[in-house]
């Protein structure tokens, strides 16, 4: 890790000295938070840039998928449009949790959040689904 933070280092000596400086001081905070945390217990250390860079891929590498919060790496509650086939007819109907092996968490219409959908909710297609389920599960939805 040390040797990579050299060569950056390195890499910018050719930068303004205000750029040097400001790239020395934020390896120096991310080397010194990074030791800290895993020196004090830390399990785990986050890499937000990451994580957000794989929830935009996931967002917006589909048409019909809103929103992804990742609850495991193989779970995860996403937000998509109500398919086609789900228009008109209710949970019951489409037997959601057998067919689909997905839980139907909430419906959103335009700003407003409606939780646990009674099962005879009848899908609009002006609607969006909150649902939880695997990454394959979802994928054979949309």
């Amino acid at each position: 890790m040390f040797k990579k933070m050299k060569v950056k280092l390195r890499l910018l000596q050719s930068a303004s000295p205000m750029k040097l400086i400001l790239a020395g001081y934020l390896t120096i905070i991310l080397i010194g938070t990074l030791l800290l945390l895993l020196r004090n217990g830390a399990d785990y250390v986050s890499y937000a840039e990451r994580e957000v860079a794989e929830r935009l891929a996931i967002k917006f590498g589909a048409d019909t998928i809103f929103d992804y919060v990742e609850l495991t790496p193989e779970i995860g509650i996403y937000e998509i449009a109500v398919p086609k086939k789900w228009i008109g007819k209710n949970m019951v109907e489409l037997s959601i949790r057998n067919k689909y092996h997905v839980s139907v968490m909430a419906t959103k219409k335009g700003n407003q959040i409606f939780p646990l959908p009674h099962p005879s909710h009848v899908f609009e297609p002006d609607e969006s689904v909150m649902v939880m389920g695997s990454a394959k599960d979802i994928g054979a939805i949309t």
